[in-house]
C-alpha cells in the first residue's frame, strides 16, 4: 500500500487529507519536522511527501536534495500554501518541488492530485 507523508504541524490538515487518501487506496503518516519525514521517507512504499509550506524551520533548498539522495524518483515531493505568500510558492518551485499548488488549490484537486503523483 503506497505511502503519503504530510509533512506538517497542523492537525487539521491530516484530518482533511486522510480521507482523499485512503480513497487513493494508500495510507497517510505525519511528521511535524523535516527529520522525521526523512525517516519515514526512508519506507520502501513511500511514493509522495506533501509539504505545508507554512511549517517553520523547513529549508526546502537543503531539504529537497535530502530527500532526493535518500529515496531518488521514487518519492515525489508537492508542496502547498496560502496563495498570498507567493514567494514561498515560487521558492518551493524553485527547490525544485515535483508540484506546488496554494492550499485551496489542493483542497478543491485533492483527489485530483493524489491520483496523478499515486498512478
Amino acid at each position: 500500500m503506497p505511502l503519503v507523508i504530510l509533512l506538517s504541524g497542523d492537525l487539521m490538515s491530516s484530518s482533511r487529507l486522510e480521507g482523499a487518501v485512503r480513497k487513493q487506496s494508500a495510507r497517510l503518516a505525519v511528521a511535524s519536522s523535516p527529520e522525521r519525514a526523512l525517516e519515514l521517507a526512508a519506507d520502501e512504499q513511500a511514493r509522495l511527501v506533501l509539504i505545508d509550506l507554512t511549517l517553520g524551520g523547513l529549508d526546502l533548498a537543503v531539504w529537497l536534495p535530502n530527500l532526493r539522495e535518500q529515496c531518488g524518483e521514487r518519492v515525489a515531493a508537492l508542496a502547498y500554501g496560502p496563495h498570498v505568500h507567493e514567494a514561498n510558492l515560487q521558492a518551493a518551485r524553485q527547490a525544485g518541488c515535483d508540484g506546488v499548488v496554494s492550499r485551496g488549490g489542493l483542497d478543491r484537486k485533492v483527489d485530483e492530485l493524489l491520483a496523478g503523483f499515486l498512478a
